[in-house]
């Protein structure tokens, strides 16, 4: 048993009604309110009673103090109305207690890139064959350039031009235009399609996660910010790993494949 009353609690709301954490602190009479960096914003001494006010989808926490005045302690939503009336209850008892709220967890980036990953595990298979083949796409293309320096030098400024080689370079220059367009045009349909299956599986998880939440969950966030937070979810995650992670390994790859063909041709 103890011989003093405490408690800490968080809110949902600061006092101008943002979405963000304030912590109330009540030690025997006295409350201390502290905002989300930890700064004190605010402290009563003398208090008598606490109360609750009601509203629609947002609640006040009141102190009166022995003097009868009454202050405006914090705000927060529904879903903590029960916890925080528990100990206004036991408060206005006289209770000798302590009640500590845990702090609620948060997704750290370790946990964001773990579900990231998950994602794209699942689809692996379709984003490393879209990779694969705009590499080989990207390597085609570097041919087109390679023949016109050939073709310059070996058949235009060349003092004995040849009509076959014309011929052969002029030929594979176009195979080679064709085939990369071709691979283009094939990766950009599959990138379409594996789009497709990443954004239906995110909405999904994400309406999941909404559909059993708790009820106070909807009451926190209207339904215009849920719905906007929604959909710009899904197109980030969407863009992160049907276009961004592809491009970001190709561009890489064929960064590194320039350098290899420059150092060969200046060693050779």
């Amino acid at each position: 048993m103890t011989d003093h009353f405490k408690a800490v609690l968080r809110t949902d709301l600061d006092r101008n009604l943002n979405f963000t954490e304030e912590t109330i602190e009540i030690l025997d009479n006295k409350i201390s309110v502290y905002d989300d960096n930890k700064n004190k914003i605010l402290e009563i001494d003398n208090i008598e009673k606490l109360d609750i006010e009601y509203g629609i989808s947002i609640c006040k926490l009141i102190a009166i103090d022995k003097d009868k005045k009454i202050f405006e302690v914090a705000y927060f939503t529904k879903k903590k109305a029960d916890n925080i009336q528990k100990i206004v209850d036991e408060f206005n008892l006289k209770a000798k207690t302590e009640i500590i709220e845990k702090e609620e967890k948060k997704r750290s980036k370790k946990e964001i890139y773990g579900f990231l990953i998950q994602i794209i595990k699942k689809y692996k298979k379709e984003l490393t064959l879209i990779t694969i083949i705009f590499i080989i796409a990207i390597v085609i293309n570097l041919i087109p350039p390679y023949l016109t320096a050939l073709l310059i030098n070996k058949v235009l400024i060349s003092k004995t031009p040849s009509l076959n080689e014309f011929i052969i370079i002029i030929f594979l220059m176009l195979i080679s235009s064709i085939i990369s367009r071709f691979l283009y045009l094939i990766g950009n349909s599959l990138l379409n399609i594996t789009q497709t299956k990443i954004r239906k599986g995110i909405r999904e998880l994400l309406l999941e996660h909404i559909i059993f939440n708790d009820v106070s969950f909807i009451e926190k966030y209207s339904t215009s910010t849920l719905i906007a937070r929604y959909q710009s979810d899904i197109e980030e995650i969407d863009g992160f790993i049907a276009y961004d992670l592809p491009f970001i390994i190709i561009d890489t790859l064929s960064l590194v494949g320039t350098l290899i063909i420059l150092f060969y041709y200046y060693h050779f």
